[in-house]
């Protein structure tokens, strides 16, 4: 599978969102929010709250802040957009995964928490490393987005 953006050209497109006055952050947020409920509904994941930019506290501290927060009665969706996909970005995102089932069992929440990564550019191995974490995997597709769910039976990955 090709790159999304190609990684050469990144700089090239940094400079052009700068000058439009937006991040490419935004311009992925912004992509995803309106299809987010029909895309994940067609994979049977349907929300009846989902909020945007989370944080987390404990002791008056943030631990963990989230890009969208999708939750029903039975499971919570986190999902984490960045510029480009990092091997280190999928770690912290797994990290975060951590911590919130922690924090959610010390509220007696018992719902499936599971994840869910998207990015402008990534490479192959951060595209497979990604899935193999058990995350959806969500790319940019003309106007809206892809959702790539992870291969296998044990996927994707409830924290």
């Amino acid at each position: 599978m090709e790159t999304m953006i190609n990684i050469d050209n990144k700089n090239k497109i940094y400079k052009v969102f700068k000058k439009l006055g937006c991040t490419m952050e935004d311009t992925i947020e912004d992509i995803v929010e309106p299809n987010l409920s029909e895309k994940f509904g067609k994979l049977g994941l349907e929300f009846n709250r989902i909020a945007k930019n989370m944080t987390f506290l404990e002791d008056n501290h943030v631990f963990v802040g989230t890009g969208f927060f999708c939750e029903n009665e039975e499971s919570v969706l986190v999902i984490e957009l960045q510029t480009e996909l990092t091997h280190e970005i999928i770690n912290y995102h797994i990290e975060h995964m951590e911590k919130l089932r922690i924090w959610a069992d010390k509220r007696k929440d018992k719902r499936k928490y599971i994840g869910a990564i998207g990015a402008m550019v990534m490479s192959d191995s951060e595209r497979n490393y990604a899935l193999k974490q058990g995350f959806y995997l969500i790319t940019p597709s003309g106007e809206t987005f892809d959702i790539t769910v992870p291969p296998g039976k044990n996927f994707p990955k409830v924290w």
